[in-house]
C-alpha cells in the first residue's frame, strides 16, 4: 500500500503558512502528542477549507486502512529535511 493521500495533503499543506492542513492531521492521529507532546493546531476551522477537507478525509481513511505504514509517512516527510541535512 501506497501513502498517496497522506502525500497529496502534505504536498497541499506546502502553500500554508503555519498551521497546516498536516498539522491537523498529525494532531488528529495523535502523532502530535506522541511526538511533541502537545497538538500543534488550536483552531482547525482557521484552516480548512472544503478542498482541505476532502484531502484531510482522504489521509484519514488511508490511516484507518493502514495506521503504521501512514505514521512511518509521515515521521518521514515530517523529518526528511533533518535526515537530508545529516547526509551533507
Amino acid at each position: 500500500m501506497t501513502t498517496t493521500a497522506t502525500n497529496d495533503l502534505h504536498n497541499w499543506s506546502t502553500n500554508y503558512n503555519y498551521p497546516t492542513p498536516f498539522n491537523v492531521f498529525m494532531d488528529l492521529i495523535g502523532f502530535s502528542k506522541e511526538e511533541f507532546g502537545l497538538n500543534l493546531v488550536i483552531d482547525p476551522s482557521a484552516v480548512l477549507g472544503y478542498l482541505e477537507l476532502d484531502y484531510l478525509a482522504d489521509a484519514l481513511k488511508e490511516y484507518a486502512q493502514n495506521p503504521e505504514e501512514v505514521t512511518r509517512e509521515v515521521s518521514k516527510l515530517l523529518f526528511a529535511y533533518d535526515n537530508e541535512s545529516e547526509e551533507n
